[in-house]
């Protein structure tokens, strides 16, 4: 059955195509046919019947030109702008969407950087997420993220962590104004470092938090899930940001063929995976329920706000969760009367912390609330760029801006 139309691209050639998403069985699939490649057709959405449940929240994209590239629209409604300040990088992972190492393109100036943050009128002024490859490999960061908190933005810097273990360093890193650090973290076991990074760096992770814990860094985990790798220590991962006083974001990537993947096609995963993994490994406190009611009232938060941070798409979901005494649940839970009054201390610890918890990004996250999301990253098999026209993320490009998932699945390479 034919759920909807949409256009995407050839994953050989990259024509745009007439697609459809189809429903098979419990599951969608996204079909389509090049002239000259022939038809391809691959798993889309698993849960064909959560798929109309987020969609019935999702509002209708704000831009109106599908392909997006050139577009100055979605600058004026993006959260965050992706900067790949380098393609270098001290690990050649067997996972890495931005397939680094792969050849050496000429890196911007930090002039450059930050001279094309966008002038453009915005309600609220994206963070600015500088990325690679490696960026701690470039001498000028520290100045790049000084240059960047001048002009009024909050920069976050995406790292494996490795140059982290330097004390000198990461006091660098403070005294230039950084106060955000994503890490990537995928679990507690080395064997799953082989498997998705090449080395053993477990410990290394775990002596970085402490390290970064010290100098007062917020500290969110980025955690690429690939099944039959690291799903099963998606409960621990949780647990052990809950009860961390500096981790106050875990961010869950189910695993696409985007960039460089050398890993089996069936080590892919989807977001409702994911939910149900978090639902049995934390007896039920966090369920796809807790997700999709958290969805609503981001929606509603962005209705009020006007924040692009807040408005729902197809391929985010997020959610807070409250945590004292070893009990945890998310605070959408509050909003029901029974469970608000067996609750009501932590709805009075929400309410006083709703400054900061709205304003994360220039603040710090109060203790005992953990944000936590799921994002799905599409590569060209799958690219809906209908959808995509929707990403609240955008990447900087030598030219211009255009959506994260189009950048990275048709443009990374070329740019």
């Amino acid at each position: 059955m034919v759920v909807r139309e949409t256009l995407s691209p050839c994953p050989l050639c990259d024509k745009i195509l007439n697609t459809k998403i189809i429903r098979q069985g419990d599951d969608l699939w996204m079909k389509k046919e090049c002239q000259q490649h022939g038809i391809f057709e691959d798993l889309y959405w698993k849960g064909a019947d959560f798929y109309n449940e987020v969609a019935g929240i999702v509002k209708r994209a704000e831009c109106n030109s599908f392909d997006c590239v050139g577009c100055a629209d979605h600058v004026k409604y993006s959260a965050c702008i992706m900067v790949d300040v380098t393609k270098r990088c001290n690990l050649n992972c067997p996972i890495c969407y931005a397939n680094a190492n792969d050849g050496q393109t000429k890196e911007p100036t930090a002039e450059q950087i930050v001279g094309k943050l966008p002038t453009v009128q915005t309600k609220v002024k994206p963070n600015i997420v500088l990325s690679g490859g490696e960026p701690t490999l470039r001498k000028d960061l520290p100045e790049i993220i000084s240059a960047i908190i001048k002009k009024g933005y909050v920069p976050r810097v995406v790292t494996n962590g490795i140059k982290l273990q330097d004390d000198g360093y990461l006091a660098e890193l403070k005294k230039s104004g950084l106060s955000w650090i994503i890490l990537q973290f995928d679990g507690f076991s080395d064997t799953v470092y082989e498997a998705l990074r090449g080395e053993k760096l477990s410990k290394l992770k775990l002596d970085v938090i402490e390290k970064m814990s010290k100098y007062d860094f917020k500290i969110q985990l980025s955690v690429m899930v690939a099944k039959g790798i690291n799903d099963m220590e998606i409960g621990k991962i949780v647990k052990y940001a809950l009860k961390h006083k500096s981790i106050f974001w875990v961010s869950f990537y189910p695993a696409s063929v985007v960039g460089r993947n050398t890993l089996k096609q069936d080590t892919r995963i989807f977001p409702l995976e994911i939910m149900d993994i978090l639902s049995r490994e934390t007896d039920g406190r966090i369920t796809k329920e807790d997700f999709l009611k958290s969805m609503k009232l981001w929606n509603l938060l962005h209705s009020i706000t006007g924040n692009p941070v807040y408005k729902q798409k197809m391929c985010t979901f997020p959610i807070l969760i409250y945590s004292e005494n070893g009990n945890f649940f998310p605070i959408n839970k509050l909003l029901h009367p029974t469970f608000l009054l067996k609750h009501f201390k932590a709805a009075l610890k929400t309410v006083s912390s709703s400054r900061n918890l709205m304003n994360f990004e220039r603040r710090h996250t109060p203790k005992n609330f953990l944000f936590l999301s799921i994002e799905k990253l599409c590569d060209a098999s799958v690219l809906d760029l209908v959808q995509a026209r929707d990403c609240h993320m955008v990447s900087m490009t030598r030219d211009d801006f255009m959506p994260f998932c189009i950048y990275n699945a048709r443009y990374r390479d070329k740019t």
